[in-house]
């Protein structure tokens, strides 16, 4: 639900996408030809927008063969020709693996990637999966009520032979995307396109026992979100906290405006790898609109776990890159203005830059996720 309320990550693009691809599919007894050419330029922005996406490509273009075979009964030989122009994904993807794996890299970022000890690591695979055990029990318990009435042969059944091609789909978009995210975990908005293989076959099982039991389709629509209510009350705390956060940047960014025209040096003081985005996303912000030009301070976040010793060196590098020739040095001029993206750092920051503390004034409210120190007197 995340992508709903943060609109700049890339699952976000790639699931508007994404839904366009099935609603082209679902359009296909009319005007076949171009919703099918609409259908492979959706899958291919898609997969465009991250890898995540682009390794789902073959599953997608399976499942739209398949549901062309089932909507005109024609044989898998017939369905095939009658989607060759789908197969251009396919070579998008190869193109874009080429560049993943050859120009980019698949391990430059310590927390993210597939390394050449991946398959020793059967503990990462094993948590990603551990994530998703939600939905692998709503399955099996749909699963079960299917085959139960498929066994008791009610009228207009079908064999679960129906099923088998849903549940390579579903194997083909969640498996990767496990493999893809054992290293860093998977959580939020990492779970798709993940969740979607759940959801088709999910579909697929349901309007398999909605053909026997229509009653107890609903209920298990009913038991389904039951299973996942302590999902729903977690979502809420994440858009809660993201409308916290907005507010949070507002008051920080008025605060900079108010202060910027001192003539002396303002200070960022944050720790290069957990305040590494706020970092990014705060100087550009300030750097746009004229405010302060800050001389920057590493300082280790206590909450910080440990992290890749590479990893660690890459984001430092990153972060000081953004105060060139303004790193702040124990002696120099007394800042006039102290950011702190992070309230946990404050004490550790006092403590080893040798500034006294007790000449500042925290400007922003006291429940705010920043600081913003000024002398006191301004």
């Amino acid at each position: 639900m995340a992508i709903w309320w943060r609109l700049g990550p890339n699952e976000t693009i790639g699931m508007f996408f994404l839904s366009l691809t099935f609603y082209f599919l679902s359009k296909n007894r009319s005007r076949y030809t171009l919703n099918s050419a609409f259908f492979a330029v959706s899958l291919i922005l898609a997969s465009l927008s991250k890898e995540s996406f682009t390794i789902i490509i073959p599953a997608v273009v399976l499942y739209k063969i398949w549901v062309d075979k089932e909507t005109f009964q024609i044989s898998w030989r017939l369905a095939f020709r009658k989607n060759r122009m789908v197969l251009l994904p396919l070579l998008v993807m190869i193109v874009n693996l080429y560049m993943i794996i050859f120009v980019v890299g698949t391990n430059k970022i310590g927390y993210a990637g597939v390394d050449k000890d991946f398959f020793s690591k059967i503990s990462q695979v094993w948590e990603v999966l551990k994530k998703l055990k939600i939905y692998f029990l709503i399955l099996a318990i749909c699963l079960i009520v299917a085959l139960a009435a498929t066994r008791l042969k009610v009228k207009q059944s079908k064999t679960l032979r129906h099923l088998a091609t849903p549940l390579l789909v579903f194997l083909l978009i969640t498996m990767p995307n496990v493999a893809l995210y054992a290293k860093s975990g998977m959580t939020e908005r990492y779970f798709l396109p993940a969740t979607v293989g759940f959801a088709l076959v999910l579909i697929e099982v349901l309007k398999e026992v909605r053909y026997k039991w229509p009653v107890v389709a609903i209920v298990l629509v009913g038991v389904s979100m039951f299973c996942q209510r302590f999902q729903y009350r977690e979502i809420k705390d994440h858009a809660v906290n993201f409308r916290d956060e907005g507010r949070d940047n507002k008051l920080l960014f008025a605060g900079l405006q108010e202060h910027r025209s001192t003539g002396r040096i303002a200070l960022f003081a944050a720790d290069p790898v957990t305040a590494n985005e706020a970092t990014f996303s705060i100087v550009s912000y300030v750097k746009k609109t004229g405010g302060p030009q800050f001389y920057g301070y590493p300082v280790l976040n206590p909450l910080r776990n440990e992290d890749d010793p590479e990893f660690v060196q890459v984001l430092t590098r990153r972060w000081t890159s953004w105060f060139p020739n303004r790193l702040y040095k124990r002696g120099m001029e007394k800042p006039a203005l102290i950011l702190f993206p992070q309230k946990e750092v404050i004490p550790g920051f006092f403590r080893e830059s040798g500034i006294d503390s007790t000449g500042y004034r925290n400007t922003l409210p006291a429940e705010s996720r920043y600081a913003l120190y000024v002398e006191d007197g301004r």
